[in-house]
């Protein structure tokens, strides 16, 4: 059974800082691995290129971002290329909500921080948004908006699609991915309503299911339907480990009333769809 984990964290696997190369990914298994901060993004790119070396393909997808020679003095990071089939690690980069809110200089930096992740090719630019459960004042919270809307234009700009962090915060996102022409999105960790959910849908975007189980979720599986639904772990702070997918694969199974088997297939299609890959088998 194949199954893609669309949105988890791997610079954070204890696994993979302390002993890179005996980290290996369950078979059958491709994941997404998002960063949230410069540091993050950087560590994402370099694990991605030393997993997908491992299988014998290239990394970094083949549209979007121009031809770069990298950033001299960050280590770990190759010139990754064009796509190619077969890969099983695909990255998003991107400064999230929680770390642009807190940054006292973000105007200045986040530029800069946009033209160190563009030397590493990601398949997409997230995790990206807002969030009102962290952010309470209404400085940390224009901080948020202008990276999202910068973020956002860029995006736009170079037809990339966009993994959204939604907390709280749900209009104000909505209404924004609205203003932009992105080219496609997916709702990282879903906790919105079944309006909430067919109203993104509407937009051009995805759902993502974390491995949480509630009944809002439930009728937002079954509100957008198979076609429109990934799954995800967020670990390893929601799952644990990537293997927690079968989870969030669970609860799309008994709230569409399928097997196990075609959620597996269903959303490891939609994943590989929105993040620009051919991957095995096809």
């Amino acid at each position: 059974m194949r199954r893609f984990d669309a949105h988890c964290h791997l610079e954070s696997y204890e696994g993979l800082t302390v002993q890179p190369r005996s980290f290996a990914l369950p078979e059958g298994m491709f994941c997404a691995t998002s960063g949230f901060s410069a540091e993050s993004n950087e560590k994402n790119a370099g694990i991605r290129d030393m997993l997908n070396s491992e299988f014998g393909k290239p990394s970094g997808n083949s549209s979007g971002f121009h031809e770069s020679q990298g950033i001299a003095g960050l280590p770990g990071i190759s010139n990754p290329g064009n796509a190619a089939s077969g890969r099983r690690v695909f990255l998003s980069c991107g400064i999230a909500p929680q770390t642009a809110q807190d940054i006292e200089k973000i105007h200045d930096l986040l530029p800069l921080w946009i033209e160190q992740y563009r030397a590493f090719k990601p398949d997409a630019i997230g995790e990206i948004g807002l969030d009102w459960h962290w952010g309470k004042t209404d400085l940390q919270r224009n901080r948020q908006i202008w990276a999202f809307e910068y973020q956002l234009e860029l995006a736009e700009r170079i037809g990339l699609p966009v993994v959204i962090h939604c907390r709280d915060a749900m209009p104000e996102v909505l209404s924004r991915i609205e203003s932009y022409n992105v080219k496609k999105f997916m709702m990282h960790c879903f906790s919105g309503t079944q309006e909430d959910a067919l109203k993104s849908v509407e937009l051009g975007g995805i759902i993502s299911v974390p491995p949480l189980r509630n009944k809002d979720r439930k009728k937002a599986v079954k509100a957008v339907g198979l076609a429109r639904l990934v799954a995800e772990t967020d670990s390893p702070y929601i799952g644990k480990t990537l293997n927690d997918i079968n989870v969030s694969l669970q609860i799309i199974s008994d709230s569409l009333s399928v097997s196990l088997d075609d959620a597996a297939e269903s959303t490891f299609r939609n994943a590989l769809q929105f993040y620009g890959g051919k991957g095995s088998g096809f």
